[in-house]
């Protein structure tokens, strides 16, 4: 996924570890976290800025699937819906560009679901565009969540 975004770059190149991120964050006086963010060079046009949180733990992984995801009858976890393990927020400075923005999503990768959020905020007022796109594994796919 993240040739895709930043073809040839350190980032696209590297897995995302606390160790990469420790190195990271020194050498470009940022936080240290295992995360990723930029607006630089390296993009693929269309994009602006990317932010890449890494993979959700197991531990929220976990808390979510059972929150959200429980059968209240059958008290079994349905973890076929958990689709945002692997996630990344695009940024954008206006609606122009991330409108752009969702059309280059739409090129680059197999869209399955888009949801209007600024049209319907979350309760907590939290509203973006999420878009889940298949990312090729071997001979499957994973959903990736895109937050724009």
């Amino acid at each position: 996924m993240k040739s895709k975004f930043a073809p040839g770059t350190e980032w696209a190149n590297t897995v995302l570890d606390r160790q990469w991120s420790k190195s990271y964050d020194q050498t470009n006086g940022k936080n240290q976290s295992n995360s990723f963010r930029d607006c630089r060079d390296g993009l693929v046009s269309g994009f602006e800025c990317i932010y890449d949180p890494d993979i959700k733990s197991q531990e929220r992984t976990h808390a979510k699937a059972t929150f959200k995801y429980k059968n209240e009858k059958t008290g079994k976890t349905d973890w076929c819906k958990m689709r945002d393990l692997s996630r990344f927020a695009l940024q954008y400075e206006n609606a122009e560009n991330l409108v752009k923005g969702i059309e280059t999503v739409k090129e680059m990768f197999d869209v399955i679901e888009i949801e209007n959020r600024f049209m319907k905020p979350t309760p907590l007022g939290w509203s973006d565009i999420s878009m889940l796109v298949k990312a090729p594994i071997e001979n499957s796919f994973h959903v990736v969540e895109l937050q724009l």
